[in-house]
């Protein structure tokens, strides 16, 4: 990736597209995100772009195979936290609706727990591990509502954004740039 911007207009990314824009993104959005757990996964299910996080917990990362667009992702649990490395993203990420870019080859590690100042809330931790992007590693910090109680998602339909056959140049999106 060159650059964000060209002449002023955005390059596509996998949300104007309807595809899932990856963790850091995805949490970062005004929607909700459900949590499932058993003892071999967890599972994150994001209302917007109907986004699905797998995490296998326990396991090594895999040494070939498909890659996805929220990448391989193990965790496994620090005392109260919950740690998530995640490799072989299916291609780079932005990290918010600015174009804040990763390589595909990118290296995430979340660290995730409940904390309480009065009211429950999810802290997550992110630190983005990217050389090809960022001189070193780097980390942010964001804080969510918890709120079991808010557990219907409303409908999300992504399509008619993009759905027409003009729908990404109607939106000033362009191709980003092959890889030199």
């Amino acid at each position: 990736m060159k650059s964000t911007y060209e002449d002023g207009l955005p390059y596509v990314n996998a949300s104007a597209e309807c595809k899932p824009p990856g963790q850091p993104w995805q949490l970062d959005l005004n929607f909700p995100f459900q949590i499932y757990q058993s003892s071999k996964e967890l599972v994150f299910v994001f209302q917007e772009y109907h986004g699905i996080w797998n995490i296998r917990m326990n396991q090594p990362h895999r040494k070939s195979g498909r890659r996805e667009y929220f990448g391989d992702s193990v965790g496994r649990w620090d005392g109260d936290t919950l740690v998530v490395d995640t490799t072989g993203y299916k291609q780079g990420l932005w990290l918010d609706v600015d174009g804040t870019p990763t390589s595909a080859k990118v290296h995430v590690v979340q660290r995730i727990r409940r904390i309480d100042y009065g009211d429950p809330k999810l802290e997550i931790v992110t630190t983005i591990d990217d050389l090809e992007m960022y001189t070193s590693p780097w980390s942010m910090v964001r804080i969510y509502a918890w709120r079991p109680d808010k557990m219907i998602f409303d409908e999300y339909n992504c399509e008619w954004q993009v759905g027409a056959p003009d729908g990404l140049a109607r939106y000033g999106l362009v191709p980003e740039p092959p890889e030199e």
